[in-house]
């Protein structure tokens, strides 16, 4: 599924706007579970190695993805990223090419940040870009 910023967060709900332990956002994530921020993504690159490896670690290894990918290193980290792409307002875009997650921390009224991982780079990466448009979620759980 691909869900814009304000769907990700949940907040149309009640819970939208708690705060789990640990000051996270809970957003559409179960109870014990929260939407990672930029510290949780930059904690996940720095585990794999930093930011210049991390992508290929995410990958998941599946015929999803373009026929140039090669995984060099195999991904044996369990996050298994599916190159779902993205849709804007133009529909689906880069479906086999990339794969993106919202982060929940905010930018400004129009944009909020996000991790994404390109099916031809080893990178992984922490940007900006705009709430309207729909990304994958990943739910990280609490300590």
């Amino acid at each position: 599924m691909l869900y814009n910023w304000a769907a990700a967060l949940d907040l149309s709900s009640h819970h939208g706007n708690t705060r789990p332990a640990g000051n996270k956002m809970r957003g559409i994530c179960p109870e014990g579970w929260h939407l990672p921020d930029n510290e949780d993504w930059s904690q996940l690159f720095n585990t794999l190695g930093g930011h210049q490896e991390a992508g290929e670690l995410m990958k998941a290894p599946t015929q999803q993805w373009q026929p140039h990918l090669i995984i060099k290193k195999g991904n044996n980290m369990g996050f298994d990223a599916e190159p779902a792409g993205l849709y804007t307002e133009n529909g689906s875009q880069n479906t086999g090419f990339q794969a993106t997650f919202w982060s929940s921390d905010n930018f400004n009224r129009e944009q909020a940040w996000c991790c994404i991982v390109y099916d031809y780079k080893n990178e992984g990466y922490n940007y900006l870009d705009y709430k309207c448009y729909g990304r994958s979620v990943r739910c990280v759980k609490n300590n």
